[in-house]
């Protein structure tokens, strides 16, 4: 069995325990719990409430495509509710994702979950969604995976999901230090958590046969070595056996050494774009990539802390160029940008940062802003011009009350006058 389709198999019976988890362990796994969803969803829609209900009893008897059909009616009942939302998404990876199709309906439900709720749960589910299956995930979906991993465990940080978002990333990334420490954290936030003992059965064989071949290449180095050590001994000095002892010693601390110490990546400070793979390079060593984009990610927060914007617009590019179907980069780029005053590129920038997925309301107002401010205007004519605009504003003010002011004394002195003509005409 492959290690993906091991890790689907461990995953199916262990989402659906989770599914199934009493309501005080539930409320334990998300912020708020979900006694306050049941309720709304119940107030919103007692329909969609019942199919809720009856796709957990669907779920406890084995049927689950009948509760898909359960939690998509009630999903259609109560489009505003994260709970048949939730619901779809724990089921599409409990069935397993083989195709794009189902990845695309998995990241739907997933997504539409994180959006009217947001726990750390659902957050986890989302980055299940992105890389768990068959098809082999891209590059984007690793890096938002990863970034939602860590969203996991900053919203619920003494919470299973996080950990075990980290976990899932480092089974399809086949890290093992990673899987490790993912598995760590989790025995001590949850040790009786479904999570924690579907990683650790996962986390089960630590070395593949490559790895056992080298140690078995470098124990037979290390007896050859002590074997020529003993056998110099029988004729000359005790020292020798102490020489080669030592020598491979340091041989072994050497290679592992090696093994464990990859090359940091190589950025081209003046032009970084360069220094980004092909999309076919980054899939062939994804984890060399991951590590170029958080050392890209590094240098570009030093570059902004010491106001070098120029800098940190071409560290933002080449993250552009990395992950081009995200909004992150391309909104740091235009920050940027702008300050080091590219207007014109700036707002290129931003337009590309409204176009992409995870786009907010405030990258459109930044993009209209930047629009609307004529070209070539410095700040501080812009000061002077909103200085101008309150003067006038203030003039206006000023002969609007004078004006007032005016006409009430006038009206006041023609009443008098017209009062004494009449008291005097009697």
């Amino acid at each position: 069995m492959s290690n993906t389709a091991k890790v689907g198999a461990a995953r199916a019976g262990w989402l659906i325990t989770t599914l199934l988890a009493t309501t005080a362990f539930a409320r334990s796994g998300s912020v708020g719990g979900t006694e306050l969803e049941a309720r709304d969803l119940a107030a919103a829609s007692p329909r969609a409430a019942s199919l809720v209900a009856q796709a957990a009893e669907a779920v406890r008897a084995g049927a689950p495509r009948q509760a898909w059909n359960l939690f998509s009616e009630a999903w259609g009942l109560a489009p505003r509710s994260a709970v048949p939302a939730r619901g779809i998404c724990r089921l599409a990876l409990a069935l397993g994702i083989r195709t794009r199709e189902e990845r695309a309906a998995a990241g739907e439900a997933c997504g539409r979950a994180v959006l009217l709720a947001g726990t750390p749960e659902d957050i986890r589910n989302q980055v299940a969604a992105l890389i768990d299956g068959e098809p082999l995930p891209s590059m984007a979906d690793l890096v938002a995976a990863s970034v939602a991993a860590e969203g996991a465990a900053r919203t619920g940080p003494e919470q299973p999901w996080g950990p075990a978002a980290r976990g899932d990333l480092a089974l399809r990334l086949g890290d093992r230090e990673l899987l490790d420490a993912a598995l760590v954290e989790l025995r001590r936030v949850a040790p009786d958590h479904p999570e924690t003992r579907r990683l650790a059965a996962l986390a089960s064989p630590p070395s593949s046969r490559g790895v056992w071949v080298g140690r078995a290449m470098v124990l037979l180095l290390l007896v050859l070595t002590v074997g020529h050590a003993a056998r110099g001994w029988l004729g000359r000095r005790r020292r020798s056996i102490w020489r080669a002892t030592r020598l491979a010693g340091l041989l072994l601390l050497l290679a592992r050494t090696a093994a464990a110490q990859p090359a940091s990546p190589a950025i081209d400070d003046a032009h970084p774009e360069r220094s980004v793979p092909t999309p076919a390079q980054q899939m062939a060593d994804p984890l060399k990539f991951g590590d170029l984009i958080t050392e890209l990610g590094l240098r570009a927060d030093a570059a902004t802390a010491r106001h070098d914007h120029a800098a940190a617009a071409r560290y933002y590019l080449a993250l552009a160029k990395a992950v081009p179907d995200r909004s992150y980069a391309f909104t740091k780029l235009c920050e940027q940008l702008e300050a080091s005053g590219r207007r014109a590129e700036a707002i290129a920038a931003c337009g590309a940062a409204v176009s992409r997925r995870g786009a907010t309301a405030l990258d459109v107002t930044r993009y209209r802003e930047l629009r609307a401010v004529p070209p070539n205007e410095s700040r501080v004519r812009r000061w002077i011009r909103g200085v101008r605009w309150g003067i006038d504003a203030a003039v206006l003010f000023v002969l609007l009350v004078g004006g007032g002011i005016w006409v009430a004394r006038r009206s006041a002195r023609i009443g008098r006058r017209a009062v004494s003509l009449g008291g005097g005409g009697t």
